[in-house]
Protein backbone atom coordinates (compact mmCIF):
# COMPACT_ATOMS: atom_id res chain seq x y z
CA UNK A 1 0.00 0.00 0.00
CA UNK A 2 1.68 2.88 -1.00
CA UNK A 3 1.35 6.49 1.19
CA UNK A 4 2.44 9.84 1.16
CA UNK A 5 4.16 10.66 4.07
CA UNK A 6 5.26 13.88 5.17
CA UNK A 7 9.76 12.12 5.17
CA UNK A 8 11.97 13.57 8.28
CA UNK A 9 13.56 17.25 7.52
CA UNK A 10 10.62 18.11 5.25
CA UNK A 11 8.05 20.47 6.00
CA UNK A 12 4.04 20.50 5.48
CA UNK A 13 2.41 23.76 5.42
CA UNK A 14 5.30 25.33 6.06
CA UNK A 15 6.38 23.38 9.42
CA UNK A 16 8.56 20.84 10.68
CA UNK A 17 7.62 17.28 12.23
CA UNK A 18 8.21 19.14 15.63
CA UNK A 19 6.28 22.10 15.09
CA UNK A 20 2.99 20.36 14.42
CA UNK A 21 4.28 17.94 17.45
CA UNK A 22 3.63 20.98 19.48
CA UNK A 23 0.41 22.10 18.07
CA UNK A 24 -0.29 18.15 18.59
CA UNK A 25 0.21 18.50 22.77
CA UNK A 26 -1.53 21.87 23.05
CA UNK A 27 -4.85 20.21 21.41
CA UNK A 28 -4.22 17.14 23.30
CA UNK A 29 -4.96 19.01 26.45
CA UNK A 30 -7.69 21.16 25.10
CA UNK A 31 -11.36 20.75 25.55
CA UNK A 32 -11.30 19.84 21.65
CA UNK A 33 -9.97 16.60 21.71
CA UNK A 34 -11.53 13.67 19.61
CA UNK A 35 -13.80 16.20 18.11
CA UNK A 36 -13.57 16.77 13.86
CA UNK A 37 -15.26 19.94 12.00
CA UNK A 38 -14.29 19.48 9.00
CA UNK A 39 -10.16 20.39 9.74
CA UNK A 40 -7.93 20.24 7.17
CA UNK A 41 -5.92 17.90 9.21
CA UNK A 42 -6.93 15.24 11.75
CA UNK A 43 -5.06 14.84 14.62
CA UNK A 44 -4.86 11.21 16.03
CA UNK A 45 -3.49 10.10 19.71
CA UNK A 46 -2.24 7.45 22.53
CA UNK A 47 -4.67 6.10 25.11
CA UNK A 48 -4.66 8.26 28.25
CA UNK A 49 -6.48 6.59 31.16
CA UNK A 50 -4.29 6.95 33.79
CA UNK A 51 -6.52 6.42 37.74
CA UNK A 52 -5.08 6.55 41.19
CA UNK A 53 -4.56 3.25 43.09
CA UNK A 54 -6.25 4.41 45.72
CA UNK A 55 -8.53 7.43 47.25
CA UNK A 56 -5.21 8.76 49.01
CA UNK A 57 -4.76 12.49 47.93
CA UNK A 58 -1.47 11.92 45.88
CA UNK A 59 -1.71 8.34 45.54
CA UNK A 60 0.37 6.82 42.33
CA UNK A 61 -1.40 6.51 39.39
CA UNK A 62 -1.83 3.44 36.66
CA UNK A 63 -3.28 2.41 33.65
CA UNK A 64 -4.35 -0.93 32.80
CA UNK A 65 -1.77 -2.71 30.46
CA UNK A 66 -4.51 -4.47 28.56
CA UNK A 67 -6.23 -1.19 27.80
CA UNK A 68 -6.25 0.67 24.54
CA UNK A 69 -7.92 3.26 22.48
CA UNK A 70 -10.79 2.31 20.23
CA UNK A 71 -11.89 4.75 17.86
CA UNK A 72 -13.52 2.17 15.51
CA UNK A 73 -17.04 1.45 13.93
CA UNK A 74 -19.67 4.34 14.74
CA UNK A 75 -16.41 5.98 16.79
CA UNK A 76 -14.08 6.29 13.73
CA UNK A 77 -13.67 9.23 11.62
CA UNK A 78 -15.31 10.16 8.51
CA UNK A 79 -12.95 12.83 6.04
CA UNK A 80 -13.00 13.96 3.13
CA UNK A 81 -10.11 13.05 0.67
CA UNK A 82 -6.91 15.22 1.18
CA UNK A 83 -7.13 15.35 4.64
CA UNK A 84 -3.87 14.91 6.99
CA UNK A 85 -3.81 12.81 9.82
CA UNK A 86 -1.21 13.21 12.40
CA UNK A 87 -0.22 9.69 14.30
CA UNK A 88 1.65 10.42 17.32
CA UNK A 89 2.92 6.43 17.59
CA UNK A 90 4.69 7.74 21.46
CA UNK A 91 5.93 10.30 23.14
CA UNK A 92 6.51 12.55 26.20
CA UNK A 93 6.41 15.57 26.99
CA UNK A 94 7.60 17.57 29.84
CA UNK A 95 7.52 21.20 31.41
CA UNK A 96 9.63 23.41 33.21
CA UNK A 97 8.99 22.80 36.78
CA UNK A 98 8.63 19.03 36.59
CA UNK A 99 9.89 16.22 38.63
CA UNK A 100 12.31 14.14 36.82
CA UNK A 101 14.96 11.62 38.26
CA UNK A 102 13.93 13.58 41.64
CA UNK A 103 14.50 16.83 40.56
CA UNK A 104 12.67 20.09 39.21
CA UNK A 105 13.36 20.36 35.46
CA UNK A 106 14.93 24.27 35.76
CA UNK A 107 15.71 25.26 31.94
CA UNK A 108 15.69 23.64 28.30
CA UNK A 109 18.39 21.61 28.86
CA UNK A 110 17.28 19.58 31.26
CA UNK A 111 14.03 19.07 29.43
CA UNK A 112 15.47 17.56 26.72
CA UNK A 113 17.92 15.30 28.53
CA UNK A 114 14.75 13.93 30.17
CA UNK A 115 13.14 12.97 26.81
CA UNK A 116 16.26 11.31 25.85
CA UNK A 117 16.08 9.42 29.48
CA UNK A 118 12.46 8.05 28.26
CA UNK A 119 13.78 6.72 24.77
CA UNK A 120 16.45 4.76 25.23
CA UNK A 121 14.02 2.01 26.93
CA UNK A 122 11.49 1.94 24.44
CA UNK A 123 11.16 -2.28 23.53
CA UNK A 124 8.47 -2.31 20.91
CA UNK A 125 7.11 0.43 18.50
CA UNK A 126 4.60 0.34 15.60
CA UNK A 127 2.25 2.17 13.23
CA UNK A 128 0.44 -0.07 10.62
CA UNK A 129 -2.62 0.46 8.31
CA UNK A 130 -4.69 -1.62 6.13
CA UNK A 131 -7.90 -0.96 4.34
CA UNK A 132 -10.71 -2.66 6.06
CA UNK A 133 -11.61 -4.83 3.52
CA UNK A 134 -8.24 -6.56 3.85
CA UNK A 135 -6.74 -8.94 6.73
CA UNK A 136 -3.59 -7.77 5.90
CA UNK A 137 -1.66 -4.77 7.91
CA UNK A 138 1.07 -2.79 5.96
CA UNK A 139 4.12 -0.74 7.61
CA UNK A 140 2.74 2.92 7.15
CA UNK A 141 6.95 3.89 6.94
CA UNK A 142 9.69 1.06 6.24
CA UNK A 143 11.41 1.73 9.38
CA UNK A 144 10.02 3.84 12.73
CA UNK A 145 13.49 5.22 13.81
CA UNK A 146 13.88 8.56 11.07
CA UNK A 147 10.69 9.39 12.87
CA UNK A 148 12.07 10.42 16.04
CA UNK A 149 12.08 14.21 16.14
CA UNK A 150 11.59 16.83 19.29
CA UNK A 151 10.03 19.89 19.37
CA UNK A 152 11.33 23.75 19.58
CA UNK A 153 10.69 24.95 22.98
CA UNK A 154 6.57 26.30 22.77
CA UNK A 155 4.22 27.63 25.39
CA UNK A 156 1.70 24.68 26.23
CA UNK A 157 -1.81 26.07 27.47
CA UNK A 158 -3.78 23.76 29.96
CA UNK A 159 -7.48 24.80 30.16
CA UNK A 160 -9.75 24.36 33.12
CA UNK A 161 -11.82 21.98 31.11
CA UNK A 162 -9.18 19.78 29.58
CA UNK A 163 -10.99 16.70 28.88
CA UNK A 164 -7.89 14.54 28.96
CA UNK A 165 -5.48 16.12 31.89
CA UNK A 166 -7.13 14.24 34.76
CA UNK A 167 -6.30 11.46 32.65
CA UNK A 168 -2.67 11.61 32.79
CA UNK A 169 -0.05 10.09 34.79
CA UNK A 170 0.70 13.69 36.30
CA UNK A 171 -1.90 16.26 35.54
CA UNK A 172 -0.71 19.58 35.19
CA UNK A 173 -2.56 22.89 37.27
CA UNK A 174 -4.68 24.66 34.79
CA UNK A 175 -2.21 27.31 33.21
CA UNK A 176 1.00 28.11 30.66
CA UNK A 177 4.05 25.96 30.81
CA UNK A 178 7.49 26.06 28.26
CA UNK A 179 7.38 22.41 27.21
CA UNK A 180 9.54 20.12 25.01
CA UNK A 181 7.85 16.24 23.44
CA UNK A 182 9.93 14.38 21.47
CA UNK A 183 8.93 10.99 20.30
CA UNK A 184 8.13 9.17 16.77
CA UNK A 185 5.33 10.82 14.75
CA UNK A 186 3.89 10.37 10.84
CA UNK A 187 2.04 12.96 9.14
CA UNK A 188 0.09 11.21 6.74
CA UNK A 189 -0.42 14.07 3.65
CA UNK A 190 -3.53 12.45 2.44
CA UNK A 191 -5.34 9.01 1.82
CA UNK A 192 -7.14 7.67 -0.87
CA UNK A 193 -10.48 7.18 -1.14
CA UNK A 194 -11.35 3.94 1.07
CA UNK A 195 -11.98 3.08 4.88
CA UNK A 196 -8.71 2.40 6.86
CA UNK A 197 -8.13 1.05 9.96
CA UNK A 198 -4.97 2.27 11.79
CA UNK A 199 -2.97 0.52 14.33
CA UNK A 200 -0.28 2.04 16.48
CA UNK A 201 1.64 2.09 19.89
CA UNK A 202 4.29 1.51 21.93
CA UNK A 203 5.76 -0.73 24.67
CA UNK A 204 8.63 0.44 27.35
CA UNK A 205 9.81 1.82 29.59
CA UNK A 206 9.17 -0.17 32.47
CA UNK A 207 5.60 -1.28 32.35
CA UNK A 208 4.40 1.84 30.01
CA UNK A 209 2.86 0.61 27.07
CA UNK A 210 0.07 2.17 24.66
CA UNK A 211 -1.75 0.99 21.71
CA UNK A 212 -4.33 2.78 19.81
CA UNK A 213 -6.74 1.82 16.93
CA UNK A 214 -8.74 3.99 14.59
CA UNK A 215 -11.27 3.55 11.69
CA UNK A 216 -11.09 6.58 9.07
CA UNK A 217 -13.47 6.53 6.01
CA UNK A 218 -12.31 8.81 3.49
CA UNK A 219 -14.87 10.58 1.28
CA UNK A 220 -14.77 12.66 -1.96
CA UNK A 221 -17.64 14.45 -1.60
CA UNK A 222 -19.05 16.68 0.98
CA UNK A 223 -22.40 15.63 0.80
CA UNK A 224 -21.73 12.15 1.84
CA UNK A 225 -19.90 12.86 5.18
CA UNK A 226 -22.64 12.54 8.17
CA UNK A 227 -22.56 14.85 11.34
CA UNK A 228 -19.51 13.59 13.39
CA UNK A 229 -20.21 11.81 16.43
CA UNK A 230 -16.66 10.67 17.29
CA UNK A 231 -16.25 13.60 20.02
CA UNK A 232 -17.92 11.15 22.79
CA UNK A 233 -14.96 9.80 25.03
Amino acid sequence: MKIEVLQPGETFKGMSYGDWAAVWTNWLLSPEVDTYKGQHILFLRGNIDYKPVSSVPGAPRHQDQDGFLNMTGKKGYKVLEGTSVFIPVTLASYTIGDYFDGKIIENEVELRNALHSDFNLIRTIWAVIKKNNSKKYFKIVPNLAPYKMESPLFRLTVPKNSVLNEFQDEPLKPGTYYATVGGYFILVKSLPQSTYRISFGAEGPGEYSTRSIYDIEVHGNKSRITKDISGRI
